[in-house]
């Protein structure tokens, strides 16, 4: 038996409310189990926000649950992450870090190969960078041996339909990730889920301490530089530009 993961990026309590919403309903599926005396697969939650995953959730991910005595035990960790994104494309403060490691080129490609993992996104189509933050973890998770279990859902504030996105993704999430992680599911094709691209943001941006209202970017927009650096580059070579013409006309 293992427990079951949720890990939420949230900077204005949104995320952190449907994380604890969830767990709560993990909880109480969990008693109606015992109450029947029925085992499921995960035996315990353990609800985080992202930045604290490296003491509470990578040692127990990075071995095979233990063998469990029952055909539902989970013969994989669940992984559920809930996370907006604020600012320029930017993961919320207290998500930053599990951010940062999904991104460093030194983190191990089998890192999640013990894990089976869905993710909702939190936005506004509003924004230019639309769930970026979610986008990205969906997408690394995969890339370093994680198993999608869900396609990403994003939910949009924009549109005023969050709730008709939200509540059936927390009325079923459950289930799927039972049932997906004691072996007995088929996952998902990855080749359909066109969602899991990565929408952009920068490691800097993310660590800066910044932390504004969880407004969402769309990930859509393309041919715009997205560092600081780039900006900077570009201005200074529209200024070389400028003055090498200026001396030139006056030259003649």
């Amino acid at each position: 038996m293992a427990p079951l993961f949720i890990l939420y990026g949230s900077a204005t309590g949104n995320s952190e409310h449907i994380a604890k919403d969830l767990r709560d309903r993990f909880v109480k599926r969990l008693e109606d189990e015992q109450q029947q005396s029925s085992s499921g697969t995960f035996d315990s939650v353990i609800c985080v926000e992202g930045n604290d995953f490296k003491k509470k959730c990578l040692p127990i991910w990075e071995s095979p649950p233990a063998d469990g005595n029952t055909t539902n035990a989970a013969k994989k960790h669940g992984i559920l992450v809930i996370t907006s994104t604020t600012g320029n494309a930017d993961p919320p403060e207290n998500i930053s870090r599990f951010i940062r490691y999904l991104k460093r080129r030194t983190t191990s490609p089998q890192t999640f190969s013990n894990c089976s993992y869905a993710v909702l996104g939190l936005g506004d189509t509003n924004y230019d960078s639309f769930c970026a933050t979610a986008k990205l973890v969906d997408r690394k998770i995969g890339e370093l041996g994680g198993s999608r279990v869900k396609k990403l859902v994003c939910a949009d504030e924009g549109t005023g339909t969050m709730e008709e996105v939200i509540d059936p993704w927390l009325d079923g999430i459950l289930g799927v990730m039972e049932v997906e992680c004691s072996g007995r599911g088929t996952g998902v094709d990855d080749d359909d889920d066109d969602d899991a691209d990565d929408a952009g943001g920068n490691d800097d941006a993310a660590d800066n301490g910044k932390e504004e209202p969880a407004k969402e970017k769309d990930g859509g927009v393309t041919g715009e530089a997205t560092d600081i650096g780039d900006v900077a580059a570009a201005a200074a070579t529209a200024t070389t530009a400028t003055t090498a013409t200026t001396a030139t006309t006056a030259t003649t």
